[in-house]
């Protein structure tokens, strides 16, 4: 605790025996109170640890009652103590230090809300840590200037102006900052001091708790238990040798010294430290080795998160093998579920039900909560499937009459729901509480106040919006909504969530939260550089060496805490274990410079260091089930190769179905006959397939009102169009202007095409119809019947009657001829002459692409390809009625683009 009068009397002890050495004092101090221990306090750095010295009072006393004292934190324990001094709120005091910013037009196009924050923030540690400012501004400038040892220019003096006028102002105007009060409330607690005041492993307190320590003291007994970092046995020794408090010795030298007195490494199969290739290796050598330290029976392990991200991931797949996780260290309020729904309706509102937002919020379980939940999915999936249809993008107003036109009641019913939602935040600049309001106004309209309530999450956001709204009371600061939003998205950023309802052995915590506790096992997840210690906080005000001048906490006393944290972690630890990543996006993740220096001693003192790549290899095919489970291991992935059942089996098939059961009978069987067929998307852009039906149109509408191009003048021709292509492009372009750049791709090309189509007809051939639906029934040898349909682009005849077929492809020429080099590979044309009926001469792909406007026509006899075309899909399907498999032996280029190949695992088994 520093340096104390006598009045304070101090016991260090080994880390590692610190809590069991000072309960066994405690006790033999109180021995003739025993079992009532409620006559005296004991203050402990982290409430965490307050289970562990009770535990520890247990066994001391060896009594099968014991009566345990008020065992705290300062902190709490200050804060109990009635004062008429009342600490501006910390939402509040943002708020005004935001007001102070806005009055004075500084930072206009900074975010104020987090410049309010950091200001806060060092206000509170120029109180705790005593910092007087100097009285004038030019003062507290030159010393800045010289903190900075540069000449005062215009960013210096502002950031001195900033501080020091924002400081001395609320200094004014006796607003008492959380700090300020604390300090009043243990001077009021040292005055009433009469019960004896044990402090177990305080550090580095502030000089106003230093004070009260010395206050209480003179009245009455204050004993000071303290860790000693050089003390012990030879683990402490090599964990002193590697952190020493003071560099006085280089690492090889301090390495040979240690040798001397410890022969035999004490962090041998007590630490180790785990590499591994990515991510979700890491996540997945923890879990393993969490399941297996509970297999080997261990009652108390720590999972000590650096790297959020991975441990999230890591809690995923111990909950996925049934192993709940107590989580202490929390996340972030952002991440939750309930402040997703929250973040989409704001969404919605901001961009007046921007459809992927809209459908979102719909789709949430918290939506809507107050309606039965078959009725409000089959209701969202139907409004769903209208938005995608009819390619709705924004407006709520829009959205409504979309399901009013469609006769839908229900989806109607929800779509006002979510109208009144947004009409709760008006319009203009409101109050913060006034936002707040609004937000619980729409969450009530919108069915989600009850889910919210039911669930741990949304719980505790309406207790947090609760609080804020206690806190903001009497706020008269306005602002606009996206000023507000941006203060709430930072709220839910600082706020944690922690799952209060789980208890278990597995506990997901912090570094500062292990202080005086022991675990069977513990392991550190993200033991890397950027994670331990992490990234230096970018700080706007002052620099570190500005800090050390004002005596204000540096950098690397941070570090020193975090180094002793860590120490005692290892010493009170029955097993350790660190994972990393040894990259991360390709380049190098280097390992913690704590662990480094702790490796590089181990190998310099005993040869070898603590690098242990046997978990990381057995992680990914560890089978960690427990003795009582029967389950068996997954089989080993394979090819799939479903077969249909008959009432799966369609009465119809398209021309592009019969192309996929052909190019791939796993794609057709998904696709077509269980209907996983991805959902239309809301095309907000023009898409290259959306290009070429537009083209396919207007070319129809062209051809039917001109069937003869040469009866045309060129230039009539070419403007007539490029008229019925605006008229077919219009929708697009009003939507997106982007869009005209696809309709000037195809303008480019309109040229050519027509010179092509001159030429045709000077070859004889004339247009007989576009856009045609076709079908024919064909019946099986089993004697199924099977309907076979299809859309045909083009179909052109010649004088002497016969016809041909062109479909046309917004390809390239090389591709198609490529498509038809095997024959009965591509079906497509062979189908199309099927489907026309009459006796077809010839079929073609035309290709419309950047290079020009080129045939390419099929080579083969189109009559014996289309009726090889029939007796093939005839046998195929009295094959699928039969049971034959549909493997997925897909072509490559067949798999690129296919929506199914996360549903055949092409990727696991090929």
């Amino acid at each position: 605790m520093g340096d104390r009068p006598a009045g304070v009397v101090r016991h260090p002890f080994p880390v590692a025996e610190l809590p069991a050495r000072a309960a066994h004092h405690i006790i033999a101090d109180r021995r003739a109170e025993l079992p009532d221990l409620t006559r005296c306090v004991i203050l402990v750095p982290d409430l965490h640890a307050a289970a562990a010295i009770a535990q520890a009072l247990y066994a001391a006393a060896q009594m099968p009652v014991v009566l345990l004292p008020r065992i705290t934190t300062l902190v709490a324990w200050a804060a109990q103590i009635p004062i008429e001094a009342q600490a501006v709120a910390p939402a509040a005091r943002e708020a005004m230090l935001y007001a102070a910013l806005d009055r004075r037009h500084w930072f206009a196009h900074g975010d104020r809300w987090a410049i309010a924050a950091e200001l806060a923030a060092l206000f509170d540690e120029l109180t705790r840590w005593r910092v007087a400012l100097p009285e004038t501004l030019d003062d507290f400038t030159r010393r800045i200037e010289s903190a900075y040892r540069a000449r005062a220019g215009h960013a210096l003096s502002f950031e001195a102006r900033v501080v020091h006028e924002l400081w001395r102002a609320f200094a004014g105007a006796g607003a008492a900052d959380p700090e300020a009060v604390h300090a009043l409330r243990l001077a009021a607690l040292a005055r009433q001091a009469t019960l004896p005041l044990y402090a177990i492993g305080l550090e580095r307190l502030a000089p106003g708790e230093r004070e009260f320590f010395d206050r209480y003291a003179e009245r009455a007994p204050v004993i000071a238990f303290e860790g000693d970092r050089a003390a012990g046995d030879p683990l402490a020794q090599t964990l002193h040798a590697a952190w020493p408090p003071a560099v006085e010795l280089a690492l090889p030298a301090r390495a040979h010294a240690l040798r001397e007195i410890v022969p035999d490494s004490p962090l041998a199969g007590r630490l180790r430290i785990v590499g591994c290739a990515h991510a979700e290796a890491e996540a997945q050598a923890i879990d393993t080795a969490v399941r297996e330290w509970l297999l080997a029976g261990r009652r108390s392990i720590a999972v000590v998160v650096q790297d959020r991200v991975v441990a999230r991931r890591a809690r995923a797949l111990l909950e996925r093998a049934q192993v709940l996780v107590k989580d202490e260290a929390g996340w972030a309020f952002s991440t939750t579920s309930a402040a997703t729904v929250v973040g989409r309706l704001l969404d919605v509102v901001a961009g007046d039900g921007y459809h992927r937002d809209l459908l979102d919020l719909m789709k949430s379980p918290f939506a809507f909560d107050d309606l039965p939940p078959t009725a409000r999915r089959a209701a969202v999936a139907r409004f769903e499937q209208l938005v995608r249809r009819h390619g709705a993008v924004a407006g709520l107003g829009a959205f409504r009459e979309l399901a009013v036109r469609a006769g839908d009641a229900e989806a109607q019913a929800l779509m006002e729901r979510v109208i009144t939602a947004g009409r709760a935040f008006g319009r203009g600049r409101a109050t913060l509480v006034r936002w707040l309001a609004a937000l619980r106004e729409a969450l009530a309209a919108l069915g989600a106040a009850a889910g919210f309530e039911a669930d741990a999450a949304g719980s505790q956001l309406l207790e947090l919006l609760d609080a804020l709204e206690r806190e903001l009371a009497g706020d008269t600061l306005t602002m606009p909504f996206a000023e507000w939003r941006r203060w709430l998205a930072r709220r839910l950023e600082d706020a944690t969530f922690r799952d209060r309802a789980i208890d278990s052995p597995v506990v997901f915590t912090h570094l500062a939260a292990t202080r005086l506790r022991r675990f069977d096992a513990v392991l550190v997840a993200g033991g890397d550089a950027a994670h331990l210690p992490g990234p230096d906080p970018a700080a706007l005000f002052f620099n570190q060496g500005v800090r050390a001048e004002l005596g204000l906490p540096t950098r690397a006393d941070a570090l020193r805490e975090i180094e002793e944290q860590f120490a005692a972690l290892i010493a009170m630890s029955g097993e350790l274990t660190v994972t990393r990543q040894r990259t991360v996006d390709g380049e190098a993740n280097l390992l913690s410079p704590l662990l480094q220096r702790l490796d590089t001693l181990h190998h310099l003192a005993w040869g070898r260091g603590l690098d242990d790549s046997a978990l990381a290899a057995r992680a990914p095919h560890a089978q960690v089930t427990p003795p009582s489970a029967s389950v068996p291991p997954p089989a080993p992935s394979a090819q799939p190769a479903p077969r249909a059942p008959a009432t799966l089996l369609p009465e119809k098939i398209s021309a592009s179905g019969y192309n996929a059961l052909i190019a791939c009978p796993y794609q057709y069987y998904a696709r077509h006959l269980l209907g996983l067929d991805e959902l239309d998307e809301v095309q907000e852009e023009i898409e290259k397939s959306d290009y070429g039906q537009r083209v396919h149109r207007a070319l129809a509408r062209f051809h039917r009102k001109y069937p003869r191009v040469a009866e045309l003048a060129p230039e009539d021709a070419l403007r007539a169009l490029n008229e019925i292509s605006e008229h077919e492009f219009r929708d697009a372009v009003v939507a997106n202007y982007l869009d005209r750049a696809w309709l000037a791709r195809w303008q480019a090309l309109i040229p050519d095409y027509l010179d092509w189509q001159r030429a045709r007809e000077a070859a004889g051939w004339r247009f007989i119809t576009g856009e045609a639906e076709k079908e024919i029934a064909i019946t099986t040898p089993a004697g199924h019947t099977l309907m076979l349909r299809g859309q045909l682009d083009r179909v052109d005849c010649n004088e002497e009657g016969a016809a041909a077929v062109i479909d046309y492809k917004t390809r390239r020429a090389p591709a198609l001829k490529e498509a038809l080099a095997a024959p009965g590979e591509d079906v497509q044309l062979p189908v199309y002459a099927l489907l026309w009926g009459v006796p077809v001469a010839a079929a073609l792909f035309l290709s419309i692409e950047r290079d020009g406007v080129t045939e390419v026509p099929l080579k083969q006899d189109i009559a014996p390809l289309a009726q090889a075309a029939r007796v093939r899909l005839a046998a195929m399907f009295d094959a699928l009625h039969g049971g034959a498999p549909l493997p997925a032996n897909g072509a490559e280029q067949v798999c690129t683009y296919c929506e199914m190949r996360g549903l055949c695992r092409l990727d696991y088994w090929k």
